[in-house]
């Protein structure tokens, strides 16, 4: 209203003709758009900058009005025009088309590219592409980078048009690019909380997380308040250890969740989180309930996690529920298990009151889906990894080959303690031929960890020295996922405090760790996420794969094996030769290895250093 009233004051001329008849169709005064337009068909005619637009929208208004005796003579008009008015015609057709659904959204706009391309990619045709093409769309991102690419070569990058590009980039996961269209922008203007979000996000997904949490934290004490920020900063928190900063932030963002599905979201994360923190804490029934509150009883998801996490509140008995709590939570379990009796997400197992142990353990193998068939077929594996029939990745074993062993963590504890005739759970670090190399051949790497090898390192107290041996480390987002989850109280690891004590280890290093994300693809989708990922990120050459289990860098490098690869063997070595440690520490933790049944190869220098000097002093 304010500009068509300033309008008004200028003196006659074509240009605050054609502004007035845009600002009528703008304000909705269809009539006296057409009206003016109607009068001053001459000036639509003209050769002025605006006139296009200002046809387009006058045509706009008088489609609106039914009038399409002279919506049409306003089209001819831009058709009969010049090669800029035909791309105006162009966009006049596909808003016609979209208003009057003649033509579904897909079709709309492949039909405005086809023109678009025919016509050379005129300006009225890119701009109207790149306003309708949704960069949030898989199917459209690619294409919409390719009209902001023509964009941008006519102008400076703007906030609106970086906002654009920074979703469609993410949508296609392509981090490097978002993190420099984010550094342009801080050199164009002052970007806003959001260009700052997907910064962190690029800096999180390119692995440089503790970048992205300084960012982050830098964004929370100005009073952050974006979600995408804010989500990127709770998963950090997570997956580094940091449950109560990562708490905070969660309930922060419950307390500005606008959706269901995000409170569900965030009540989750904040059960899961308070329970790591304290699984005696009272909030862990109130949150359990607030998802109660939350779920549709229809949904078998939704209502069994509720029942799941009602239950797990209560296991430790320092939280007690109410008696309307306790009737709510009989009710709902009935009609839970009535309703879905052969749920995968909670079942109820009965057993006669005079059931035998076998009985109730045949009820219980059911009710998970262990078949005879299956424990048959496991057995067999495990008697094949005994053997040494069975070349199987460590990491790979409790899942395939093991019953009773419940992840790497626990089967790493048994290979410690297990005699030399329990070669299931061994584990081989070297493969069949294994030369020393020069340290340099590999310190001037940034080398990648799987969780087993981390263990491995800590025991041998030896964490330490890798931080001083390596510039910097790397170990996965999936890795660190991993490593979180078997911390967690109920569902983690029967040695979950072995991996709270890694995560604290790991905690005060965390500016020295990358945590780069590999691209999981559908095949081989039963191996361990973990695993696939570290293949994935080997594939990409940028890394040095460090794992103490040979099978798994023989299946992660395949070729490669050799130049891409190392063990602990090659970084005691290492230590050795820049004089970090003696011959004789090299020579006792290698001893170390050989007491837990690792396979190593030692050399002779190693084996005479374990020969006490009083022995080797001694006269022939």
């Amino acid at each position: 209203e304010a500009a068509l009233e300033a309008n008004t004051r200028l003196p006659d001329s074509p240009m605050r003709i054609l502004r007035r008849v845009a600002f009528l169709h703008e304000l909705g005064k269809h009539r006296d758009c057409v009206e003016l337009a109607a009068a001053n068909v001459d000036v639509l005619r003209s050769s002025h900058q605006l006139s296009g637009p200002s046809t387009v929208l006058a045509a706009l208004s008088a489609d609106v009005l039914a009038r399409a005796d002279l919506m049409e003579s306003w089209r001819e008009i831009l058709r009969g025009g010049d090669h800029e008015k035909q791309a105006h015609a162009a966009t006049l057709d596909y808003l016609l088309a979209r208003r009057k659904n003649q033509l579904g959204g897909a079709e709309a706009l492949a039909e405005l590219s086809r023109v678009d391309a025919q016509l050379g990619h005129p300006k009225p045709t890119t701009l109207l592409l790149f306003q309708e093409l949704d960069g949030g769309e898989e199917s459209e991102a690619e294409q919409f980078l390719s009209v902001a690419a023509r964009l941008r070569s006519t102008m400076r990058l703007s906030p609106m048009v970086a906002m654009k590009m920074a979703v469609a980039l993410a949508t296609l996961r392509r981090w490097g690019e978002l993190l420099a269209l984010c550094e342009e922008a801080e050199g164009e203007f002052d970007v806003t909380g959001r260009i700052k979000a997907f910064k962190a996000l690029a800096l999180d997904q390119l692995g440089r997380s503790d970048e992205a949490r300084a960012l982050l934290e830098a964004m929370l004490e100005e009073g952050m308040d974006d979600g995408l920020a804010l989500n990127t900063y709770v998963n950090i928190m997570v997956r580094c250890g940091f449950a109560e900063k990562a708490k905070s932030t969660a309930e922060l963002i419950l307390e500005r969740a606008q959706t269901r599905e995000r409170r569900i979201e965030c009540v989750k994360m904040l059960f899961s989180l308070e329970q790591q923190a304290n699984p005696e804490s009272p909030r862990l029934v109130d949150l359990a309930f607030r998802m109660g509150e939350l779920a549709n009883q229809e949904d078998e998801v939704e209502e069994g996690v509720f029942l799941g996490m009602a239950t797990t509140a209560t296991m430790f008995g320092a939280a007690s529920l109410s008696d309307a709590r306790k009737d709510e939570l009989h009710s709902r379990a009935n009609a839970f298990f009535e309703r879905f009796p052969q749920s995968k997400v909670l079942r109820r197992v009965e057993f006669p009151v005079d059931a035998e142990p076998e009985e109730m353990l045949n009820a219980l193998k059911a009710a998970v889906g262990i078949s005879e068939e299956r424990e048959q077929q496991r057995a067999e594996l495990e008697a094949k990894l005994q053997s040494g029939e069975l070349p199987l990745p460590y990491a790979w074993r409790p899942r395939f080959a093991l019953g009773n062993v419940q992840d790497v963590v626990h089967l790493w504890e048994l290979a410690k303690r297990s005699t030399p005739e329990d070669k299931k759970f061994h584990l081989n670090m070297i493969g069949a031929t294994w030369q020393q190399r020069p340290a340099e051949s590999f310190r001037s790497r940034t080398p990648l960890f799987d969780l087993l090898t981390l263990f491995v390192l800590k025991d041998l107290d030896l964490l330490g020295m890798v931080f001083e041996f390596f510039p910097r480390i790397a170990i996965s987002q999936g890795t660190l996922g991993e490593l979180m989850k078997l911390s967690q109280v109920f569902s983690g690891s029967i040695f979950r405090d072995r991996c709270l004590e890694l995560q604290e280890n790991l905690k005060p290093r965390l500016a020295q760790i990358l945590q780069p994300q590999g691209v999981l693809g559908d095949v081989e989708g039963n191996l361990p996420a973990a695993s696939r990922e570290l293949r994935a990120l080997a594939a990409s050459g940028n890394y040095l794969v460090y794992s103490d289990d040979a099978l798994a860098r023989m299946w992660a490098l395949r070729e490669k094996f050799e130049s891409d690869g190392m063990c602990t063997l090659d970084l005691l070595c290492g230590l050795e030769e820049l004089g970090v440690l003696t011959t004789e520490e090299v020579a006792t933790k290698l001893a170390q290895l050989c007491d837990w049944h690792v396979g190593i190869q030692i050399q002779l220098g190693h084996q005479l250093a374990l020969i006490p000097q009083a022995v080797r002093a001694a006269p022939s």
